[in-house]
């Protein structure tokens, strides 16, 4: 696919920024932007892509903490992510336009019934990794909401190992606390697995 070199650029670049805005947090003492912290690192050096990551979805701005964290990591990126079919949905005069323009140019793709889980096998196939968001919606509030079954759905289909992603540190959290939040995000890798090809869909959810 050539498309990958320019979103392995483009999500590098998105990393760098986030990674930046940490340091100059450190360097303010807190006073400006936020502290991103990583653990579990180790749990990422279990798997090789294709990789399916299931993080818990807190803001929209998620995708880049955990790009903050996946940093120059060829075990896993480049990788594309579902987004959010009201993005698509968003009209030009309100930044519609530029808005889908970023998740393209980052290898998102359209949730779309049918559409995200077709792309996302194709991905898999290909030797890639996909993040989904098993909630589906951003959870704002402590804990995680309802787990819908795209991701178990992928990961019988294909047999890949799914890798849970924890972001913590960023609940309530609103457009002015992610410039002057005084926060520290921290973007916890657990232990890899997979699910059987015939693996019961209560259970499989459970286990996510």
């Amino acid at each position: 696919m050539p498309k990958w070199p320019f979103y392995w650029i483009a999500q590098q670049l998105m990393a760098l920024l986030f990674v930046m805005m940490s340091l100059v947090s450190r360097l303010t003492g807190g006073k400006i932007f936020f502290r991103i912290e990583f653990v579990g690192k180790e749990n990422i050096r279990q798997v090789r892509r294709p990789v399916i990551l299931i993080p818990n979805h807190k803001t929209f701005a998620d995708h880049f903490y955990l790009a903050a964290a996946l940093l120059f990591n060829l075990r896993i990126l480049p990788m594309r992510t579902m987004a959010a079919d009201w993005i698509y949905g968003v009209a030009w005069w309100k930044g519609g336009f530029l808005l889908r323009w970023l998740v393209q140019v980052l290898g998102a793709f359209r949730e779309a019934k049918g559409f995200g889980l077709r792309t996302a096998l194709r991905t898999i196939r290909a030797g890639h990794s996909v993040a989904i968001y098993p909630e589906g919606v951003a959870y704002r509030k402590s804990g995680i909401t309802d787990i819908r079954r795209g991701a178990v759905w992928l990961a019988r289909k294909t047999g890949a190992p799914l890798l849970p992603v924890a972001l913590r540190g960023i609940e309530y959290s609103n457009t002015k606390e992610f410039f002057f939040g005084r926060r520290t995000v921290t973007v916890v890798f657990g232990s890899p697995f997979r699910l059987g090809p015939n693996e019961d869909m209560d259970r499989a959810l459970q286990k996510i």
